[in-house]
């Protein structure tokens, strides 16, 4: 469990170090308006233009205002996505965004998960059902919350993480307002599994830290967001749900392809995708399935495709997964239309 940080002191330095570790990474910082819904506002603004991405900062209404955006195709500022704005000090539920600290004393930066929006369909509720990234509870004064860990400050992933974060809030407020979003719940089958023999097995647990579970979710939803980047270079439609996480449409109500993303390859990893793959994309419901994972999961590229999977995979650059083989997945579409 995580515990928001409430003194001026500890938000401070948590403030202090996201900034710097932003205006590190970003191309270029300069001090600019920025343009709100309601007016403007002087701000310090960092640019990641290979994300086409913006940040700003400034410190209003004893809160640290912490913006973040998109670039218009004239390189100028477009209105921020996301605010996730902590208090000086204390707490405020008020304010949608905190920072935390877990156990081992990594801090993140979070969003109790309300999106400014200000139209129907834009609220907490319906934005917690839809969102599928990183989620944990935190402790203030006041109880347990569960809150959206946008990332871990000090993270190599941090700049993808936040930007990953403000392109699902953007897609969000734009399924909310074109009557795209719909929020339905998983139904599992119930059904019961064949007996079997009773085997000894192993007991032992591997327990992971709430570091390496939130940074597997985190980068998760990088590789997501990189591969619907690329296919939309492609030419392909995609979309996505709490259930699939990315998946071509067909002309009908089913799929063309769907996408199942890993960080790991391990076996379980790879098991836990099979599944998840025939479970909703099985029975005809997508013309083919795909097993996205990293580049160590080449080993699996046949053994999957036995069972009627493609493997897709990546690699690292750096920060950024690139994936390796997508136009030939792809083509394997075509050839089997």
């Amino acid at each position: 469990m995580l515990k928001i940080l409430t003194k001026k002191t500890e938000i401070d330095a948590a403030q202090h170090a996201l900034r710097a570790q932003l205006g590190v990474r970003a191309s270029r910082n300069e001090r600019l308006v920025v343009g709100l819904p309601g007016g403007s506002l002087e701000a310090d603004v960092s640019f990641f233009p290979e994300l086409n991405f913006w940040y700003g900062y400034e410190g209003i209404d004893r809160r640290h205002w912490n913006a973040f955006g998109y670039l218009l195709s004239n390189g100028r500022l477009d209105a921020p996505v996301i605010e996730i704005n902590p208090p000086y000090e204390g707490v405020s539920r008020q304010v949608q965004g905190a920072f935390a600290r877990d156990e081992e004393g990594t801090v993140y930066l979070v969003h109790r998960g309300r999106p400014a929006g200000g139209r129907a369909g834009i609220g907490k509720a319906a934005f917690l059902a839809w969102y599928t990234g990183a989620r944990e509870g935190a402790e203030d004064e006041r109880g347990v919350t569960d809150v959206l860990v946008v990332g871990a400050i000090g993270s190599k992933s941090l700049v993808q993480g936040v930007e990953a974060f403000a392109a699902a809030v953007r897609e969000f407020k734009e399924a909310a307002t074109t009557g795209a979003l719909a929020l339905k719940e998983l139904i599992v089958p119930n059904a019961e599994a064949a007996p079997r023999p009773y085997t000894d097995e192993w007991i032992g647990v591997r327990s992971y830290s709430t570091k390496e579970r939130i940074e597997a979710v985190v980068l998760h939803g990088i590789v997501v967001r990189k591969l619907h980047l690329e296919l939309a270079r492609l030419g392909r439609k995609t979309s996505k749900d709490r259930a699939r996480d990315l998946f071509i449409p067909a002309t009908n109500a089913n799929m063309k392809m769907l996408f199942e993303v890993k960080t790991d390859a391990t076996t379980t990893s790879v098991y836990t995708a099979v599944g998840q793959l025939l479970v909703h994309g099985g029975a005809g419901r997508a013309e083919a399935l795909v097993a996205v994972l990293p580049v160590e999961g080449t080993r699996w590229a046949n053994r999957l495709a036995e069972v009627g999977i493609r493997a897709l995979t990546y690699h690292w650059r750096g920060n950024t997964p690139v994936m390796d083989n997508l136009e030939a997945v792809l083509e394997q579409e075509s050839v089997s239309e």
